[in-house]
Order: C-alpha cells, then sequence, then structure tokens
C-alpha cells in the first residue's frame, strides 16, 4: 500500500513539474514526513525506471560529470545539436 502511494506522489511530483531531479523528488517527498526512507524512496524510483513508468534522462558532461532528470514515458523530447 505504502509502495503505491509512493509511486503516485512521485508520478504527480514529475507531472506537475514537467520532470524533476531525483533528489528533488526525495527532497519533496522526505518533506511530506511520511516516515519513508532515503533508501525506500530511491528504490522506488528505481523500480519505476524499470517497469518504465518514468524515464530518466542522463546527461555526461566529459569523463566524470552525470547528471539525470526524470520525465514521464508520454514527455517528447527534442534533441538540438548545434552543427559545426
Amino acid at each position: 500500500m505504502i509502495t503505491s502511494m509512493l509511486e503516485t506522489h512521485i508520478t504527480n511530483f514529475i507531472e506537475t513539474n514537467y520532470g524533476l531531479k531525483g533528489i528533488e523528488i526525495v527532497t519533496k517527498i522526505m518533506g511530506m514526513n511520511l516516515e519513508i526512507s532515503y533508501n525506500e524512496i530511491m528504490d522506488c524510483i528505481f523500480d519505476m525506471i524499470a517497469r518504465g513508468d518514468i524515464v530518466e534522462i542522463e546527461m555526461v558532461f566529459g569523463n566524470h560529470v552525470s547528471k539525470s532528470f526524470l520525465v514521464l514515458p508520454t514527455t517528447y523530447i527534442n534533441i538540438i545539436r548545434k552543427r559545426k
């Protein structure tokens, strides 16, 4: 029961904010005082990604720095590269 509630909150946060970083979702849920641990939230996010309920966009800058962004699977993603 807690998992479905948590998944609903995650989906709603992503939908209303047009995507979020994972840490932003964790911060929002931890602020709700639901007595859910960081690991439980992250496990839920990873499970949702694995099932395709949400999509993780990972951007890698150089060899070391990467950032990820979570969106709903219905989100249209357009990548534009400047041509040389």
